[in-house]
């Protein structure tokens, strides 16, 4: 018999579902991560420190290809993140960096963001590495940059390049 290797995989859920989904996941012993950052919440009386979702809406499943179905015994959970048709993975070394980054950085400073146009940016991966860029469009995933420094139009999709904006 052979044994089958786990991948983590990335699940989509209903709105304002993350951790409910992640303890139900647990709850019948799907190994599951859903990344937490604390965040300062105001009200009129108080302010309080609460876990909120460093990605919201969504959660990574530690599962055998063969245990796929399983996840959908969970209230909330909508579907898995497809990525060139098929399910899209992360490596073992990409959840542990993000664990990293929650443990090392000030819960502050780390954003998760959508793009718009004219947003200047920094390039943080791949061949253009440290350029800034301006966003001149904004197509689901697409983005259409312009790198300043080498006036060159860049058509890339945001799952394939790390941006962050510029203050």
């Amino acid at each position: 018999m052979v044994e089958e290797s786990k991948n983590w995989y990335v699940i989509y859920t209903r709105s304002r579902f993350d951790k409910k989904v992640s303890l139900g996941l647990s709850n019948i012993g799907i190994e599951n991560y859903c990344p937490q950052k604390k965040t300062l919440r105001k009200w009129k009386d108080r302010k309080k420190l609460v876990d909120t979702p460093l990605f919201n809406g969504y959660c990574f499943v530690n599962i055998e290809p063969s245990k796929y179905r399983d996840v959908f015994k969970v209230q909330g959970i909508v579907r898995y993140i497809y990525w060139c048709g098929e399910l899209a993975k992360m490596r073992d070394q990409d959840i542990v960096e993000i664990k990293r980054w929650l443990n090392d950085y000030d819960h502050e400073n780390i954003q998760s963001d959508f793009f718009s146009a004219n947003d200047e940016v920094i390039i943080q991966s791949g061949p253009f590495s440290d350029h800034e860029a301006k966003i001149i469009n904004v197509n689901g995933k697409q983005l259409i940059l312009v790198l300043k420094n080498l006036g060159l139009k860049l058509t890339t999709n945001l799952d394939q390049l790390l941006i962050s904006k510029t203050k």
